[in-house]
């Protein structure tokens, strides 16, 4: 299976939607939550992810649309970092 998209002639790293149970070991920060939690994914390098949890003032998630007014990406920002998740509306999951 390919992990990445072409997007306008350029590729871009796909994510998942996935329970909690499926990363693992559970992190002490969600050892309240329960194990079909839902978690967005995306693979990102480790420069980035240390950079991500360095912000101690935390993200910003938002939800937004195109052109049609359907919702259509997740934005989660960390101040000039923003990461996208695209959408697809034929996903059962969603």
């Amino acid at each position: 299976m390919d992990d990445d998209i072409d997007v306008c002639g350029g590729t871009v790293e796909s994510g998942a939607l996935l329970p909690l149970w499926a990363l693992g070991r559970r992190p002490f920060e969600f050892a309240g939550m329960r194990v079909d939690t839902p978690f967005l994914t995306c693979k990102i390098d480790a420069s980035l992810a240390d950079f991500v949890a360095s912000c101690e003032e935390g993200g910003q998630l938002t939800f937004g649309w195109f052109e049609t007014r359907q919702p259509h990406f997740i934005r989660l920002r960390y101040r000039d970092v923003e990461i996208y998740w695209l959408v697809d509306h034929s996903d059962p999951e969603i």
